[in-house]
């Protein structure tokens, strides 16, 4: 995973390098922005391939599947498709499969937010406008595939991990 984080203060404004000699007005609305985000990317969660129930009759939860090829990563993956169901079967009764543990890889994730951030000033009062973006670019973030091998949709996947894009603005006072 590699995550990258950045605030920048606009030079624009009183005492900056741009638009210093600007009357209060223009100053009031271009000056003082403060510009930030955060940059995420992942290759994606490890998940493994499961039998769908306690088929080695052991009491404890779902066991992992028999894997029966090893082809993995030769077709391309699709949300229909993200697993070829052809690879694994449920192991036979009161055994255990021989899929690993975590050795499969979900989608990778992709993600931008941004904010911006105005403070005004009225004598000892600050009021702090800001406006943040979260998934900036609207980007899907798909969840991880269905793993159960005895369920229909095995292998592809019916969900998101994180919501749509989402605006949000806010005002304080400080004082």
């Amino acid at each position: 995973m590699v995550s990258f984080a950045s605030s920048y203060a606009l030079p624009v404004g009183s005492g900056k390098r741009f638009l210093t000699d600007a009357n209060p007005l223009v100053n009031t609305i271009l000056g003082g922005w403060n510009i930030g985000g955060i940059f995420t990317a992942d290759t994606g969660l490890p998940f493994s391939a499961m039998a769908g129930g306690d088929v080695a009759n052991t009491g404890g939860g779902p066991q992992r599947a028999e894997r029966i090829s090893n082809a993995a990563g030769s077709a391309p993956k699709t949300r229909q498709q993200w697993l070829n169901p052809q690879e694994f079967t449920v192991p036979a009764s009161f055994t255990f499969g021989n899929e690993r543990r975590n050795d499969l890889t979900g989608p990778g994730y992709l993600n931008v937010d941004f904010n911006a951030r105005k403070d005004f000033k009225i004598e000892r009062f600050t009021t702090q406008f800001k406006a943040e973006f979260f998934n900036l670019f609207n980007r899907t973030q798909l969840g991880l595939p269905n793993n159960n091998v005895q369920s229909s949709s095995f292998g592809s996947i019916t969900s998101t991990s994180a919501p749509a894009r989402e605006i949000q603005f806010g005002l304080k006072v400080l004082f």
